[in-house]
This record gives C-alpha cells, sequence and structure tokens, in this order.
C-alpha cells in the first residue's frame, strides 16, 4: 500500500512540474541619467493582446511621466503552443555614453543597440554568428537577410583593448552597406 501511495505522489510532482508555466523573468535594472530613466517592463501593455515582451520604455527622470516606448524585438507567436513558454524577454540593457545608444540583450543572447537620438533599432551580431550565402550575409540558421551591424576583432581581443582593432560592418537586407575600422589610433574608412 506505500508503495502505490508513494508512487501516486512522485506522479503527480512529476505531472505537475512538465504543466508548469515558465518562471518570471528577473528584473532589468533601470538605467537612470539626467534627462531620462530608461526602463525594460516585463508587463502586458493594454493595447496588446499578448504580453509581448521587448520593449524599452523611457521617463522622465523627475515626474516619471512616459516620454516614449520603443519595441526592440517582435516575437511571433505560434497559436498552437502556449504562449509563455514562447515569450522571450530582455534580459540585460546598458547604456553606451560614447554612441549615445542602449545595448540591449534578450534571453535568446541578441543583442540590439538603440540609437537614443533617431530611436532606430539595430542588431548586432559577431562575425562569428553570420555565414554568407549567394553574397548576401545572413546570421546563422535564419532565413531572412541580415540587416544590422557585424562586429568582429581583428586580433581577437576583447573590445577594451587598446591594441586590438574593431570592424563594424552594417548590413542592409545582407548586403554590405559601410565597413569602419576602430583602431587605437582612431577610426579609419576603407577606401573605396
Amino acid at each position: 500500500m506505500k508503495k502505490i501511495i508513494h508512487g501516486t505522489i512522485w506522479i503527480l510532482l512529476l505531472t505537475s512540474s512538465v504543466m508548469a508555466k515558465r518562471a518570471a523573468p528577473k528584473d532589468v535594472l533601470p538605467i537612470v541619467t539626467d534627462n531620462a530613466v530608461y526602463t525594460a517592463p516585463h508587463v502586458k501593455l493594454p493595447q496588446f493582446s499578448m504580453r509581448n515582451p521587448g520593449f524599452v520604455e523611457a521617463r522622465h527622470p523627475e515626474t516619471k511621466k512616459l516620454l516614449w516606448r520603443i519595441q526592440i524585438y517582435n516575437i511571433k507567436y505560434d497559436p498552437a503552443l502556449e504562449q509563455d513558454v514562447q515569450d522571450v524577454f530582455i534580459k540585460t540593457m546598458s547604456l553606451d555614453k560614447k554612441n549615445n545608444s542602449l545595448l540591449i540583450s534578450d534571453e535568446r543572447s541578441r543583442t540590439y543597440a538603440l540609437d537614443l537620438t533617431t530611436k532606430a533599432v539595430t542588431r548586432e551580431v559577431s562575425d562569428a554568428q553570420t555565414e554568407m550565402r549567394r553574397g548576401l550575409c545572413y546570421i546563422k540558421g535564419e532565413t531572412k537577410p541580415f540587416t544590422g551591424r557585424e562586429i568582429s576583432y581583428t586580433s581577437g581581443l576583447k573590445p577594451i583593448s587598446t591594441r586590438g582593432m574593431k570592424v563594424v560592418t552594417t548590413y542592409l537586407e545582407g548586403k554590405e552597406q559601410d565597413v569602419v575600422f576602430h583602431a587605437p589610433w582612431g577610426n579609419v574608412r576603407p577606401r573605396k
């Protein structure tokens, strides 16, 4: 009898853990500047039928009035699956003062740059994440040509190193638009 009771309890515990929804995402620390407080709220917005994470908000530092809200990325939900297991939340956010932008990464380790002047969102990848197919640049495993910035370090050093050279290549629909070399001795554009 004890074995039957223990077996039943064990099966109930296993079943309940399989049916459990995903854990709530960790809050992203707000970035406070003189001009705004930048946050990545993980709540359902009233204008959307689904939770639709991936937004960054800017609020006035004193009045807390909403200045703007921008969607960094969009999630295509499969209606046959539960929504909460498809959600991808913003995981980290940092301020890039030099380029006046926010660097944002999501739970799938994708990186985006939000230009605070133009409010344009650009996807950033490392050169190891891309591949060329029929003359166009793609992110490995994706079917649409890449639009965004590819960042590579020619010496293999970290970006904080003053000895390494960083190469930033901009792509639009898979086609190279611009290449900028960031070197310790200054920015250099290749001659065309």
